[in-house]
């Protein structure tokens, strides 16, 4: 399947990266060690910094002028931090985190990666943009609003996807009823024991790929169409 470089809009809600370690020193410790690796780009807080996109919590929060990421127990999560910025300048942003921190050697293994990219759409059916077509016992009923999820493996990862048709909401800066519709699709790699950087980053880039193959699979080509593909 040819996969466009890039479309626009890209209505990209969310693009988490999930990296998970393993560390023989104390979280608490631990942070303290990772904060004085990181360069001067990265402001620290444990506030909220864009209301918009999924924080995970009030926990240990730094970002800069592209991407947010938290550092938890065993965990590291990225998130672009206002607008998504293309996968390649992604990549490279992710690489220069996990490169300062690694140079604590306090890292032992990385053992889980995910990538999951939520997609939103405002006041859009579902069936109008996916090749998806809900059905269920009640053939004379049509559904305003629904939600599916699938959870299926392949030889490489494990990929949860959830679709969710019509959910009202009302949006940022407005006082109209909306509704929402999302395409949800997590691609996961775990049981996994992984010391070097470069390898784990070609692994969350082959995760990448087939969440964007998942992605454009379940489009219509009309509708991607109107998104001005660039291949």
């Amino acid at each position: 399947m040819r996969l466009p470089k890039e479309i626009s809009p890209d209505s990209i809600k969310d693009s988490i990266v999930e990296i998970r370690y393993a560390s023989k020193l104390p979280f608490e410790v631990l942070l303290g060690i990772f904060f004085q690796s990181l360069d001067d780009s990265y402001t620290y807080t444990v506030r909220q910094v864009s209301a918009d996109r999924i924080n995970i919590s009030n926990s240990p929060l730094f970002y800069n002028k592209t991407i947010k990421f938290e550092i938890l127990p065993n965990t590291i999560v990225f998130n672009c931090l206002d607008k998504y910025i293309g996968w390649d300048a992604y990549h490279i942003e992710i690489k220069k985190v996990l490169e300062q921190l690694t140079t604590t050697n306090n890292i032992e293994t990385f053992n889980r990666i995910g990538i999951r990219y939520i997609s939103q759409y405002n006041n859009t059916d579902l069936t109008t943009i996916t090749k998806f077509d809900f059905k269920f016992g009640l053939p004379d009923v049509k559904s305003d609003n629904y939600s599916f999820r699938s959870e299926f493996s392949t030889s490489e990862f494990r990929t949860i996807l959830t679709l969710v048709n019509g959910f009202p909401i009302v949006l940022p800066n407005s006082t109209e009823a909306s509704t929402i519709t999302t395409i949800d699709i997590d691609v996961i790699k775990d049981k996994i024991s992984i010391k070097e950087v470069d390898e784990v980053l070609k692994l969350i880039g082959d995760a990448h790929l087939y969440q964007k193959t998942v992605f454009f699979s379940i489009l219509k080509e009309d509708f991607l169409d109107t998104l001005n593909p660039v291949y």
